[in-house]
Formats: structure tokens, C-alpha cells, sequence
């Protein structure tokens, strides 16, 4: 009784309720212990000099609106959203909050750069979207009860940012759905800031939507000081969001360099780990950019001249005898051939001149054994990689 008594008496006078919730007007307000504060119905606008020093429960059936450059909250409490609807949490400056809950069976919009250094804990539905805000996650910081109906709504260029070491860190974002990343740090302890898009660009950040042989999903990554990583990443993704023609029993996971899809030298089954869900893991990844998943047929052409892109079609394919390159829209150049099998190996390469309508043979793979073959064609100005099986 002691405690509530000691609440009541603080939030008399400049503070008052309103119909909308508490509104503070350069007043200190503070709970201690186990002291809360309920505002159901409405929620808090704290404005002016205000403080709100928070070492026990705030709970919030509206917006936190916090104005004014002098405003501020500190405090251990938990901060707590807990209806039905969409709600706020806005601040004119970057706001830190020890411990925020959100129980809103919605999500939760943020308004402003927030920093969590202790728990940030998503129940009940209660997502949090970050819009063009990022969310900084201290190293001490644990993010809890997170799943595909809680999770960090990256909807524009807002990430998540968190330590990253050696051992496994899920990153439990998403944007239409949830599409969670994983990374395992085998080498400089760094700030990871993540988010996922729902599409695929041809220039990983631009250019054109791809609509074939990939999941429907970029995954942005960068560090927050380059160099010195080591990272083991695998994404997650359901079947509904595959494109067309996309084999998931041949998949991997490309990685954009700024310049064109590096494509993986390795094609395996993508992982079941639940009804319709999928995952795809890409090993000791030094650098960071984009990445989406892929199928072995999928093509990506990055073409550098502002010509009509090249073309290359591999003919008969699958083949029991020679494979036939056929380049069309091409002008007259030097191209370097390269064919790995499945596990990277380089089996053969060769070099020749061609031009649109040229075709290459290659012998070689006369003798190649029954699998698949990745053959690349190196221009000057642009690459393309495709495949073909050979039959016994």
C-alpha cells in the first residue's frame, strides 16, 4: 500500500490524466520496487523537461509519445504494451529503454532510433516494425519469445543490429513473414545489422525483380566495422514464398558483391524444419551485402556495357555425349570457359573467340562422369553462369 500511495502523490501535480491517458508536463515521475503504473485505456505523452524514471511496470494501452529534446526515461522497469491495436512508441531523439515488452497481439511501431540494453521481449503476437528506424540490440541485451508471429518487421531500410561471436545468434526478423537469420561469428566479435526484403533484385539492391529459380527474399547484412568476420549464416523461408521453377533439392545460397550474384559452387537439398518451412546455411563468409536464396538453374547476368545482355544456352542439355555453347547478342570478343562439378572443383577451362550466333563445343565434357556441371562464361564486361547434366 506504501508503494502505490508514493505513485499516486508523484503524478499529482504537473502531471494529469486526460482522457487519452497521462500527460507530463515537465514533471519527474518515478516508480520503485514493484511500483506500476496502468494507463488503461490511453497512454503517455511526456513532454518538456519531463522524466519518467522507471524501476517497475508502465503499462500502455496506447502511444509512448515523448516530445522535446529534454525529455527523457531511464530506469530498470519494464516498459509494457499490451492491447489489441497497432501502437506507438515515438521519441524526438534516439531512445534507450532498459526492458520493453510489447503483449499487443499486433505490433508495435517505432519513430525513432531505439536502443534495448537489457530484454526486449516479443509475446503474444506482438511484433515490433521498424519502418526506417534501426533497433540496436547492447551486447548484453537478450531478445526473447520471438517466432513466426512475433518477430522484427523490417517493411523498409530499418535493421537489426546485434553482437555477433561464435556462438549461433538468431536475428528474428521478417517483413511480410517471418524469414529469421542465423549467423555463428567464427572470426572478430562485430555488430551484425540485418534486414530482409520481400524481393530479389538483379543488382541486389536495384535494377530488375527477379521472378524465377529463387525464394522470394534478399537478405541484407553488413557488419559494423568491415573486415575481420568469419560468419556461417543460414536463412529460413516457407514454400508459398518460392518463385516459379524454383527446385529447392538443388539450392544454395548467393551472395551479391556489389557488382553480380556470385553464385555458390555447391548445390544441396535446402533443410525441412517444420510444415512448408526451409532452410539454406552459406559457410565462412568474409564479406557482406545482399544475399537470396537459388536453384541450380537459376541465371544471373550483370551486364557492365549497356548492351542487350548476352545470351548462352548449352545445348543438348541434359546430354549423353559433348555439350554445345550457343551465345547470342553478343558482339565479337574473347570469352573464358570454366566447368566445376558440383563440389567446386574446376574440371576443365578453355578459352575462345565468338560473336552472336557463334557456338562452342566442348569435348571435354565427353568423358565427364553422370552428374551436374556448372559452366561459367568470363566476358570483359559481364559474367554468366549455367548448368547442364550429363547422362551416363
Amino acid at each position: 500500500m506504501k508503494e502505490i500511495a508514493y505513485i499516486i502523490t508523484i503524478l499529482l501535480i504537473p502531471s494529469f490524466l486526460s482522457g487519452q491517458g497521462l500527460i507530463n508536463n515537465a514533471a519527474y515521475i518515478q516508480t520503485v520496487n514493484k511500483g506500476t503504473i496502468k494507463i488503461s485505456g490511453g497512454g503517455i505523452l511526456s513532454q518538456g523537461n519531463s522524466t519518467i524514471s522507471n524501476s517497475g511496470k508502465i503499462f500502455l494501452d496506447k502511444d509512448w509519445i515523448q516530445t522535446g529534446i529534454s525529455a527523457s526515461y531511464t530506469g530498470s522497469g519494464w516498459l509494457i504494451f499490451e492491447n489489441g491495436i497497432s501502437q506507438k512508441l515515438y521519441s524526438d531523439n534516439p531512445l534507450s529503454i532498459s526492458k520493453l515488452r510489447t503483449v499487443n497481439s499486433d505490433k508495435l511501431q517505432i519513430n525513432n532510433e531505439l536502443t534495448i540494453t537489457d530484454s526486449l521481449d516479443l509475446t503474444n503476437n506482438g511484433s515490433l516494425q521498424l519502418g526506417i528506424y534501426n533497433l540496436i540490440l547492447s551486447p548484453a541485451a537478450v531478445l526473447i519469445n520471438y517466432d513466426k508471429n512475433n518477430y522484427i518487421i523490417t517493411n523498409s531500410s530499418g535493421y537489426l543490429q546485434a553482437e555477433t561471436g561464435s556462438s549461433p545468434l538468431v536475428f528474428p526478423i521478417g517483413n511480410s513473414s517471418y524469414n529469421p537469420l542465423t549467423l555463428i561469428n567464427n572470426g572478430t566479435t562485430d555488430n551484425f545489422r540485418v534486414n530482409v526484403e520481400d524481393r530479389v533484385w538483379t543488382g541486389g539492391t536495384g535494377g530488375t525483380i527477379i521472378t524465377t529459380d529463387i525464394v522470394n527474399r534478399t537478405w541484407h547484412i553488413s557488419e559494423e566495422i568491415t573486415g575481420g568476420s568469419v560468419a556461417d549464416l543460414t536463412v529460413q523461408w516457407d514454400s508459398n514464398e518460392e518463385t516459379a521453377g524454383f527446385d529447392r533439392n538443388n539450392s544454395a545460397i548467393s551472395h551479391h558483391d556489389s557488382t553480380d550474384w556470385e553464385h555458390s559452387m555447391i548445390y544441396t537439398n535446402a533443410l525441412n524444419i517444420g510444415i512448408n518451412t526451409w532452410t539454406q546455411s552459406r559457410l565462412a563468409q568474409s564479406s557482406f551485402s545482399p544475399f537470396a536464396v537459388e536453384d541450380v538453374s537459376f541465371t544471373a547476368v550483370e551486364n557492365l556495357s549497356g548492351m542487350p545482355q548476352t545470351e548462352m544456352h548449352l545445348m543438348p542439355n541434359p546430354t549423353n555425349d559433348v555439350i554445345l555453347l550457343r551465345f547470342e547478342n553478343c558482339k565479337q570478343t574473347s570469352v573464358m570457359i570454366f566447368v566445376f562439378d558440383m563440389n567446386g572443383q574446376l574440371i576443365f577451362q578453355t578459352e575462345t573467340d565468338i560473336s552472336s550466333g557463334s557456338a562452342v563445343e566442348l569435348p571435354e565434357s565427353r568423358k565427364l562422369i553422370a552428374g551436374t556441371y556448372l559452366v561459367k562464361a568470363v566476358f570483359s564486361d559481364n559474367m554468366m553462369n549455367s548448368f547442364f547434366v550429363k547422362k551416363t
